[in-house]
């Protein structure tokens, strides 16, 4: 069964419904809205709830709602005229059609309810809910139909609906559907309708029967159009929504529907019965629209500030203006709110076509803003088309940078009084986008300076191809108008760029603080000679052994920033010295050594090292002297005795000692006494222990300042130091110190010579042996008990 449904402008009376299945679709007895456009949607009711998913277009307004449903009833009554809707909503419905007989004990009622004030549809998409709806033989589906408005040129809106059977079986006129004409204004272009249809109790493989075989014919202006199979419970057993849409030629009036059951594609299947229950239709008109783009000196600046433009230049406004609708337009006027009316080239516009418009002013300080708007009219009649589109500008007063490139001659990172600009380099302006802005070289004592500036955020690179200058150190100090502001690029390999922090500029301001420092490469040579490891620039340097090797190391750096070659050693001794290699880059170092025999006494030698630097610029040259002092070795020593006193009447004077080395008696000298020998620094040279006769010798001994610690073990008693005049003679140790290894004294510091023998530093101990013994120059002993015998 089939259902269409048709707007139009004017409203009839409804058929009389009859009950002998003869019955026709006709004007609807309510009033139709107006609108734009119509969608449509339906569902199966066999089954509930059904449900309906329908999508009007976003921002549309819905004008009307119209919902329908068409079930059968076993006798001759109109069946259920309620239906519920999501679940809550009572709708009754006015009968529109029907009862009508279909066959078989089957009566089709439809019926319509109006639910636009339920509010249920709006613009985008929509879910609806049906249920409750009894028919005692079947209940077939339901449908919503929509008008909307979208704002655009109102369409032709009409509708039909009812009842209004057909079946290929059926004896006529009950064999097809009654054809249904709209008729609608002619126009000078062509438009395009839209037609819903409404159908049921059409049997096919959704509902679990046979494709059942079924047609559409569409006829405007003698043309027709025909849809083969469109139905077939494409929205649920027993229930279809076909959408369609036909070309209205130009000049056309009218249009007719009508719905066939018949087998087009001669398949040889029975073809469908179906109940045609509405059809809408929506004439649509060539859309008509128009739009313009306003630009400001070639920008489309709608939104502030648009472009920067220095108060007092020129101001250049384009207006495009283009039919981006379906149907040509005349009248075409532009104007503009600061300007008034745009002289522009047509007046008419084709379909999808464009024209510019311009005019002209000048930059005004500040902030600027002007609207364009255009009209058109549509050749096809209508209400006008229009658009419009703003556009900016900012006015401003120029900005400027600048300062200097010059030669910091001191590598101080400042410009210091006097130090020179450098002219030739190439300074390039670039925006913190890295666009550039502008290319000049430093002249003039090496200024640059960029003016006529949009205020905005920049940086500046120097580009140093007259040498070989290198960025000197950046932002020295505090004072930015003195220091250096350059880096290197790190985008530059070569390291010949420098560049500034990005910095900004506001209007009208003029900064000349930015400038660069260059370092040029110097050429220089450094020499350092050391003798046997020491750096001996002063006499004596180290004191070597005469006969002993003496190894001169010469340390050559290139202590510039440009490469040395031919790089020659020589000393004023010893003549050319042989080095590993004869070239170095800046930094580098190498050791060249030369040898020889330790001479005796105070010695010296000059090293000088020459470098030609690979610019050319003068040969570099370094000397450096060193020293040393050949000795023959010295000694020291002599004897640890033990002392008596000759002249002593009793034992214990004779065992109290003189502090002499008395020759009569002679004294012993004494075995086993430690003896240590100490630099005057405290550095412990030797240690040794005394002989059997009470002697010691430190020998090969570098001439110098020494001390000498006597400790005794045991438990004798030194003696008194430096009794009398001869010190060859008497006992030296004086001072207590403290020795880990028993009772101790030091001498006074003493100074051994180159190749000097010094035998007077001696010491005495008392208390060792008895009286009589000592006196009668038997023996010393250590007298353990102090018994004064020698004890077995």
């Amino acid at each position: 069964m089939i259902c269409l449904l048709l707007l139009t402008a004017s409203i009839l009376s409804a058929k009389v419904a009859r009950a002998d299945g003869t019955e026709t679709l006709g004007t609807p007895s309510i009033s139709i809205a107006g609108g734009t456009g119509i969608v449509a949607s339906g569902t199966g009711m066999v089954a509930q709830p059904g449900v309906i998913n329908i999508t009007v277009p976003d921002g549309a307004t819905v004008t009307q709602v119209l919902l329908y449903w068409e079930g059968q009833m076993r006798t001759d009554t109109a069946g259920d005229n309620t239906i519920r809707v999501n679940g809550t909503t009572i709708v009754t419905g006015s009968l529109i059609g029907g009862q009508s007989y279909f066959f078989n004990r089957a009566y089709s009622s439809v019926f319509r309810a109006d639910i636009t004030t339920l509010n249920l549809i709006q613009a985008g998409a929509n879910t609806i809910t049906l249920d409750q709806l009894t028919f005692t033989k079947v209940a077939n589906g339901a449908g919503i139909m929509v008008i909307y408005d979208d704002g655009t040129t109102p369409a032709e809106i009409d509708l039909r609906d009812g009842v209004d059977l057909a079946y290929f079986n059926f004896p006529a006129p009950r064999r097809d559907t009654v054809p249904q004409t709209v008729a609608f204004p002619a126009s000078s272009v062509a438009r395009t309708a839209e037609i819903v249809v409404f159908a049921s109790s059409v049997e096919g493989a959704v509902s679990g029967q046979d494709d059942r075989p079924d047609s559409i014919e569409v006829t405007v202006d003698g043309i027709t159009t025909i849809f083969t199979n469109p139905l077939n419970s494409n929205d649920g057993d027993e229930w279809d929504t076909v959408n369609l849409q036909v070309d209205i030629p130009a000049g056309a009036t009218t249009m007719t529907i009508q719905l066939f059951s018949r087998d087009d594609l001669e398949t040889g299947l029975t073809p469908a019965s179906m109940t045609w229950i509405a059809s809408g239709f929506a004439i649509i008109p060539p859309l008509a629209a128009i739009d313009i783009e306003k630009a400001t000196n070639g920008e489309d600046a709608d939104q502030p500030t648009g472009p920067q433009i220095f108060v007092g230049d020129p101001v250049v406004w384009s207006y495009v203006v283009t039919n981006i609708g379906e149907v040509d337009l005349n009248n075409v006027t532009v104007t503009d709110d600061q300007i008034g009316t745009i002289n522009c080239p047509q007046r008419t516009l084709a379909v999808a076509a464009s024209m510019t418009c311009t005019a002209t002013g000048t930059a005004i300080v500040g902030q600027y803003a002007n609207t364009a708007t255009v009209v058109g009219t549509p050749v096809s009649g209508g209400a006008d088309v229009t658009d419009e589109d703003p556009s900016h500008y900012i006015g401003i007063r120029p900005a400027a940078v600048g300062d200097k490139v010059f030669r910091d001659s001191n590598d101080n990172g400042l410009q210091d009084p006097g130090e020179p600009g450098v002219n030739g380099v190439t300074v390039e302006l670039r925006r913190s986008n890295n666009a550039l802005v502008a290319v000049m070289l430093t002249n003039n004592g090496g200024e640059y300076f960029f003016d006529q500036l949009l205020p905005g955020d920049y940086y500046v690179t120097f580009v140093n191809t007259t040498g070989n200058g290198s960025c000197t150190a950046a932002n020295v100090g505090d004072d930015d108008a003195s220091d250096s502001d350059g880096v290197v690029s790190p985008t530059d390999p070569t390291g010949n760029t420098c560049m500034t922090a990005i910095f900004n500029l506001e209007e009208g301001e003029t900064d000349r603080i930015w400038d660069l420092g260059l370092v040029y490469p110097t050429a220089s040579i450094l020499l350092e000679k050391a003798t046997n490891g020491e750096d001996a620039d002063l006499p004596t340097g180290p004191q070597i052994r005469v006969g002993d090797p003496v190894v001169w190391s010469y340390d050559v750096t290139n202590s510039g920033t440009i490469t040395l070659t031919d790089i020659r050693l020589s000393d004023d001794i010893l003549g050319p010295v042989t080095c590993p290699q004869t070239i170095l880059g800046p930094g580098l170092s190498m050791i060249c050594t030369a040898t020889g025999t330790a001479s005796e006494g105070q010695y010296a030698n000059i090293g000088t090292v020459t470098g030609t630097p690979i610019d050319e610029s003068g040969i570099v040259t370094d000397t450096d002297p060193s020293h040393y002092f050949g000795y023959l070795p010295a000694a020291v020593g002599d004897i640890v005795f033990g002392d008596i006193n000759p002249d002593g009447v009793t034992p214990q004077d004779i065992g109290s000692g003189n502090g002499i080395q008395d020759d009569v008696p002679q004294e012993q000298g004494i075995p086993g006494i430690i003896v240590k020998l100490y630099a005057s620094d405290d550095t412990l040279i030797s240690t040794t222990v005394t002989a059997e006769d009470g002697t010691y010798l430190f020998d090969n001994l570098p001439p110098g300042d020494y001390y000498i610690v006597f400790v005794n073990p045991g438990i004798g008693i030194w003696t008194l130091p430096d009794v009398g005049d001869d010190d060859s003679a008497d006992s030296d140790g004086r001072t207590p110190v403290e020795d880990p290894d028993g009772s101790a004294l030091r001498t006074e510091i003493f100074t051994l010579s180159s190749g000097e023998t010094d035998l007077t530093w001696d010491a005495g101990l008392i208390g060792l042996s008895g009286s009589a013994s000592a006196a009668a120059g038997n023996r010393v002993w250590v007298d353990s008990n102090s018994n004064g015998l020698q004890d077995e």
